[in-house]
């Protein structure tokens, strides 16, 4: 009796053992199944179609292949928006950028500049005549060394200025520099260019 019960223990447990091998088997087998499966799609080149783009094909389209030829651009204007393309055209720092100090263009040309003769030698007229087209005087600069802002340039007694008109050059050497105007020196005639008081334009 108890060898029959050993025998039967004995066979119960190779009929387990049986059972875990074939599903290991089994489960083998679908594996290497699928990775030919693959294999075999990859080789082939067959890849399924997107059910996305054969959906959103309009009816009696053809599809185009081509590259860069079948691509169509489409040049669109962008819209103005207002304050997008702003840019700073003026700066403060410069004396063409003062007309927000109450010195506009229009004023600065009006009241900058007023030429007086101080000599009596016969060529003045002309010289305060290029002065009036050619000089502009912007500031006087007082204190120990008074300087003068003319055409760009920071000059004091005794600079030098070459003015070019019709095809003449001329050559101005500041005398003297006063709090609103000063003297300029040609050979032996001399002229003051006047810096008068700014007014405000009227608007």
């Amino acid at each position: 009796m108890k060898q029959e019960t050993r025998n039967n223990n004995t066979l119960g447990r190779l009929m387990n053992q049986l059972s875990a091998e074939k599903k290991k088997t089994v489960m083998a087998i679908c594996l290497i199944s699928l990775m030919v499966f693959m294999w075999v799609r990859v080789l082939s080149n067959k890849s399924p179609k997107s059910a996305g783009a054969a959906d959103n094909r309009k009816p009696g389209s053809t599809e185009v292949s081509g590259g860069m030829d079948a691509v169509r651009i489409i040049y669109k204007k962008l819209p103005k928006v207002a304050g997008r393309n702003d840019i700073l055209t003026r700066d403060v720092f410069s004396c063409k950028g003062w007309s927000g100090f109450g010195i506009d263009g229009k004023n600065r040309n009006k009241n900058l500049k007023e030429v007086n003769v101080l000599t009596k030698n016969g060529g003045e007229e002309i010289l305060k005549q290029v002065a009036e087209k050619r000089l502009r005087l912007e500031a006087i600069v007082m204190g120990s060394e008074p300087r003068a802002f003319i055409n760009d340039r920071l000059v004091g007694i005794g600079g030098r200025l070459k003015i070019r008109d019709e095809g003449q050059v001329y050559e101005f050497e500041i005398v003297d520099i006063n709090e609103n105007s000063i003297v300029l020196k040609n050979q032996d005639a001399e002229i003051a260019l006047k810096l008068t008081q700014i007014t405000e334009t009227e608007k």
